[in-house]
């Protein structure tokens, strides 16, 4: 039996139109369900390569931003014992200021004394323990080459360098600050020394939380610059992969359209078939 040409015609026209329109129809539902139009490596090449780039930087620099915010919680921990510590040196100088008064008994020196002693050991007790995620950090631990540096800590290719500021602080123990110095207040001159002691250390401690704001701010505006970046690259991520649903859903209804169109051909292309086989014998 011979083959008729315009129904062959007709049947891989229909066959191949309903295969496009399949797959239209499967690429739009999935992008409507995924609500991202890169499902496939052959939606957008460009686009996806683009894309993914992007969300290995973002996600590098979310890590960044975490570290940072990390940094500055540490220098809000070393603040905080080191403002401590100043209010103890500030008691320590009361002390020893009401030492030296000419009016104060033996007795009354003894007693102040006693306290006096017992602040130097708080103070001690402060720049041992004041820790962040067990680094100590009024110990002298972070100094020199242990310093922590934000451009060490923005420690990634695509993220925004500084002029490197670090965070450096010395020991703020009682040795550290009194120059090594064992102070008492049981004498008038004894009294008299240490209150000029104490007034070299409260300016070390003031240097030392002048550092350290300085540092915490310069970390607080390099997360900022960070979360800046990342917002923008989330944006031009979602410009590029994001569905658009509205095109979406009008891709599969017009791929919806072509199939029935492709079915219906292909149809009366089967029934028209044998009758025009008939027709020409």
């Amino acid at each position: 039996m011979a083959i008729d040409p315009i129904s062959s015609n007709i049947a891989t026209a229909a066959q191949s139109g309903l295969q496009r329109s399949n797959n239209r129809l499967q690429a739009a539902l999935a992008s409507l369900v995924s609500g991202t139009k890169l499902n496939r490596a052959s939606d957008d090449v460009a686009a996806l390569s683009i894309a993914s780039k992007l969300q290995s930087e973002t996600a590098a620099l979310r890590q960044v931003s975490s570290n940072l915010a990390q940094v500055a919680s540490l220098s809000q921990v070393a603040d905080g014992g080191a403002a401590q510590i100043q209010d103890a040196l500030q008691k320590l100088k009361d002390l020893a200021q009401q030492a030296n008064a000419p009016i104060v008994s033996e007795d009354n020196r003894k007693a102040l004394n006693q306290q006096f002693q017992q602040l130097k050991a708080e103070i001690d007790r402060i720049s041992e323990n004041t820790s962040f995620n067990g680094k100590k950090l009024l110990d002298g631990s972070i100094s020199g080459d242990n310093a922590i540096s934000v451009n060490q800590t923005v420690a990634a290719e695509d993220a925004p360098s500084n002029d490197d500021e670090a965070l450096s602080i010395p020991s703020l123990s009682t040795g550290s600050l009194f120059s090594g110095q064992s102070l008492d207040i049981l004498s008038a001159s004894g009294a008299l020394q240490a209150s000029a002691v104490i007034d070299e250390a409260l300016s070390k401690v003031s240097t030392a939380r002048a550092d350290i704001g300085s540092f915490q701010q310069v970390a607080n505006f390099a997360a900022a610059n960070v979360d800046t970046i990342v917002a923008n690259q989330q944006a031009a991520v979602s410009e590029l992969s994001d569905t658009d649903f509205a095109a979406a859903a009008s891709e599969a209804s017009q791929a919806r359209i072509l199939r029935e169109a492709a079915l219906a051909i292909q149809a009366q292309g089967n029934r028209l078939s044998p009758a025009l086989l008939k027709l020409i014998g």
